[in-house]
């Protein structure tokens, strides 16, 4: 409602006020609790490598100063997750909140593999088809592609923050035409040839060239073989586009 009656927004504002009351002062207000639990729902099942950092006292505690503080202006599920970490990026207190920086960085990729799932641009790649492909072809990457430096190893279900760190970490995160989301950890090869596609529109062979005047004995036909099964690049004849 754009113009809502007065009485209907003193109305709104004095349960949310009521709401934002500390745990303790609650006990007039059921819908709280409702709240409460739906934002730990949220944070549970969007970002679950994040949320088995803490206990659930902790987990708790961090909704209770997202209800207090946090402005929140569209209660959709995607747009609280999405809110839940702008909240955290900017309240992040060793004081307050129990998250170091490395766990923010785990919650900031798990947002982004959240994100690629809800993303509405099309993805019908033809990952899984061992087509043969052809120097002259064009190649494109996929648009839900997002390229994400981590400060740890994902594992199935479990995550390994990085004590030691010599070399930068890279994922790829994109889902493919059969809507899964893909994480593909990446080389430093493999980061410098998406980063010349997002850059430009190249050929196969224009790629090729690239990467044969920097790399020395590297199968650049089996590299983007690989990737255009995986869907996270589509290899098509020149002239074609998705």
């Amino acid at each position: 409602m754009i113009n809502p009656p007065n009485k209907m927004l003193e109305q709104t504002e004095s349960l949310t006020a009521l709401i934002r009351l500390p745990n303790e002062q609650l006990a007039r207000c059921r819908y709280s609790e409702f709240i409460r639990d739906n934002i730990l729902g949220v944070v549970a099942n969007t970002f679950p490598l994040f949320s088995s950092q803490f206990t659930d006292a902790q987990l708790m505690q961090m909704a209770e100063e997202f209800v207090a503080v946090h402005g929140s202006s569209l209660p959709e599920f995607h747009h609280i997750a999405t809110e839940f970490v702008q909240f955290l990026q900017c309240s992040r207190d060793g004081d307050k909140l129990p998250v170091f920086a490395d766990q923010l960085a785990l919650l900031e990729y798990e947002w982004v593999a959240f994100n690629a799932e809800i993303d509405t641009l099309d993805a019908a790649f033809f990952d899984g088809e061992k087509q043969a492909i052809q120097q002259d072809d064009s190649v494109w990457l996929n648009p839900t592609l997002r390229l994400v430096e981590v400060p740890f190893l994902l594992h199935q279900d479990t995550v390994t923050f990085l004590t030691r760190r010599r070399h930068p970490v890279f994922y790829a995160v994109f889902r493919n035409s059969h809507h899964h989301v893909i994480s593909q950890k990446l080389r430093e090869v493999d980061v410098a040839l998406i980063q010349l596609l997002q850059q430009q529109n190249l050929t196969l062979a224009q790629l090729q060239h690239i990467a044969a005047q920097h790399l020395a004995r590297f199968s650049f036909m089996e590299w983007a073989q690989h990737f255009n099964e995986i869907g996270l690049l589509s290899v098509q004849p020149l002239g074609e586009k998705l």
